[in-house]
Parts: C-alpha cells; sequence; structure tokens
C-alpha cells in the first residue's frame, strides 16, 4: 500500500470515527422509540461539527457555535415544514443550498457536495410529502 492510500485510509477512518461520535451525540435528543434515518454534517466554514439529523419523527439540527462552547439544538417537527427547496450556485458559487419553510421563516443548510445536497432534498421531501408510502 501506497503512501496515499495509506493516508486517504486513515482520512476516511478518522471521518467515519467523528460521524459515530455526532451520530451519538444526536442520540441524546431522541425518544424513545425514535430512530436517526438519514445523518447530514453540515459544510459550514465554522467549527465543522454542525450536524443535521432527519429521524423517524422530525429533523434535528445541532448547530456548535465555533468561538464558545454554546450549542443550539432544533427541533422540527415534519408536520411544520411548509417546503423544501434546492438551489445550486451559479457562476463561482460551489455550493448547493437547501431551503425549508417552517411557517413564514425559513431556514437553510449548505452543501459543497452535489449528491448530498440531493440526497437531504429528497429525504426531507419525502417525509413533508403526504402520503406518499401509501
Amino acid at each position: 500500500m501506497g503512501f496515499l492510500e495509506k493516508a486517504k485510509e486513515q482520512a476516511e477512518a478518522k471521518k467515519q470515527e467523528e460521524i459515530a461520535k455526532r451520530k451519538e451525540e444526536a442520540a441524546a435528543f431522541l425518544f424513545e422509540s425514535e430512530e436517526i434515518e438519514h445523518f447530514f454534517k453540515n459544510e459550514t466554514f465554522g467549527s465543522g461539527d454542525d450536524f443535521t439529523c432527519i429521524t423517524s419523527l422530525r429533523l434535528i439540527t445541532i448547530d456548535k457555535s465555533f468561538l464558545t462552547s454554546k450549542k443550539a439544538v432544533f427541533s422540527i417537527p415534519f408536520s411544520k415544514i411548509n417546503y423544501v427547496s434546492l438551489q445550486k450556485g451559479g457562476f463561482l458559487n460551489f455550493s448547493k443550498e437547501v431551503e425549508f419553510g417552517i411557517h413564514n421563516k425559513s431556514m437553510s443548510l449548505k452543501f459543497f457536495n452535489s449528491e448530498k445536497a440531493l440526497a437531504f432534498h429528497k429525504a426531507l421531501s419525502e417525509k413533508i410529502t403526504p402520503n406518499q408510502t401509501e
């Protein structure tokens, strides 16, 4: 195994370890019968510790402050989300933004990876669309 392959393998192992740690942190906010169905690491320029989970019951976003130890946890029932939209960047804009509306307010998550943005959009859309599994 060459140096580059070994470095990639170590980076991937570290990434998986970090994801497992974040999922464990999110589990502390779950209800007894609730399960994490999708996990997304928020791609920001801040601390890099922000993440969003789509659970069996709701959307949970955990936002950690870059300069302090403060942590904000947002819990949004799917029934309160009105819409979800995907915006791909224009000229010299490499991020993709998924926006969702809650009553008369909107929230958004940025992704630098198109596939992750599309996966989040699809997973959330499936949860807020009534009777989509019947």
